[in-house]
Parts: structure tokens; C-alpha cells; sequence
């Protein structure tokens, strides 16, 4: 692929019609195009939100409390109460140990298939090999499950809902985020032709 400037890039565009063989800043011009699109997608969030308002924001972040949909598995890891229902600490255990040992074992067991039909292990080092992959998925699952729900309720609660609610209290900055929308929404555009 030909390494080209953004000038030289829409000259080539212009009179050939055809940069899909050329790089732009070290990455090919089709990349540049996807950028673009997924630009143009969040610049076009900005104005999904204000056509919104901010009250549907605060709505869901009621509602990511009170619906059991959300509520049993911030419960299960300790984050809510809800006003429906109260799972006990006993069960709250319960139900955290074994969805994460069900999945390390079921790891552990396919992964020992997998490399025991590829090895010949005898049925010490398979039992060894099961209990370290297991174990280790086990640890993995319960820390990376209880970053992730601990990460989306503060996200949404402490992130999303203050944002969306300083931004509509504040005109100038309001004003800004419309601009800067419109120019990420423009450049998008030109990365998004540039590709095609």
C-alpha cells in the first residue's frame, strides 16, 4: 500500500476514484472509512439526546433500581436493594459461587478435552491440568463479573445521569456539545467519503 497525504488522498479520489490501495497516517483508507461511520454514529447521539431530554435518563436510572430484570443480578453482587424483593446474603452467596464455579468447570473440562485429545496426558496431570484451568477461570470469572456490574452501575448512576444533567443545566456548554457534534459529525463524513 502508498503512504499519501489527506491532500494527495482526495486528488486521487477526485480523478481516479479508486483509494482503497493507499494509507492515510499509517492505516488504510477502508479503516479510515469505518472511523468515520462510528464518528458519525456518536456525533449523532449528541443529537438523539437532546431530542430526548434528560428526564428518559433519569427514568431508567430509577428504573435500573426497581426492575427485577436489574435488580437480581445487582442484588446477587451486592449493589441494590429493591423495594419489590430482597434476596438474603445466604442466597445472594450461593447463587454468586456457583454460577462462577459452573462456568470454571465447564472452562476446565473442555479445555482439558481439547488439549488431552491433542497430547497424550495421563489421568494425574488431566486432573491437575482440570483443577489449575478451573481454578483460575474460577478467580477470573468472580473478579472480571463483579468489575463489570460494579462498573455499569457507576457508569450509568455517577457517569451518564450527571453528565447528561450538567450539560442540559448549562446552555453555553450545551451549546458547545452541538458544535463539537456537528464537527465530528462533519469530519466523519469526510473520512466516511474519503473510503468510498
Amino acid at each position: 500500500m502508498k503512504e499519501v497525504g489527506l491532500f494527495e488522498a482526495w486528488h486521487q479520489w477526485w480523478l481516479i476514484g479508486e483509494v482503497k490501495d493507499l494509507q492515510l497516517y499509517g492505516m488504510s483508507i477502508l479503516w479510515w472509512g469505518r472511523i468515520g461511520k462510528i464518528v458519525q454514529f456518536f456525533s449523532a447521539l449528541a443529537i438523539v439526546v437532546e431530542i430526548v431530554g434528560p428526564k428518559p435518563f433519569h427514568n431508567v436510572a430509577e428504573a435500573f433500581h426497581r426492575r427485577s430484570v436489574f435488580a437480581i443480578p445487582l442484588q446477587i453482587w451486592g449493589l441494590s436493594e429493591s423495594p419489590r424483593f430482597t434476596l438474603p446474603d445466604s442466597l445472594r452467596k450461593v447463587l454468586k459461587i456457583g454460577f462462577a464455579v459452573l462456568i470454571a468447570l465447564a472452562v476446565g473440562y473442555f479445555t482439558t478435552d481439547y488439549i488431552s485429545t491433542r497430547f497424550s496426558l495421563g489421568i494425574v496431570l488431566k486432573v491437575i491440568f482440570f483443577m489449575v484451568i478451573a481454578g483460575f477461570t474460577f478467580v477470573t470469572i468472580w473478579m472480571w463479573l463483579s468489575l463489570v456490574a460494579t462498573a455499569n452501575f457507576l457508569l450509568f448512576n455517577f457517569a451518564v445521569v450527571p453528565l447528561v444533567d450538567l450539560i442540559f443545566d448549562s446552555p453555553n456548554l450545551l451549546w458547545w456539545v452541538k458544535v463539537f457534534s456537528v464537527l465530528l459529525l462533519l469530519l466523519g463524513f469526510h473520512f466516511d467519503l474519503l473510503a468510498s
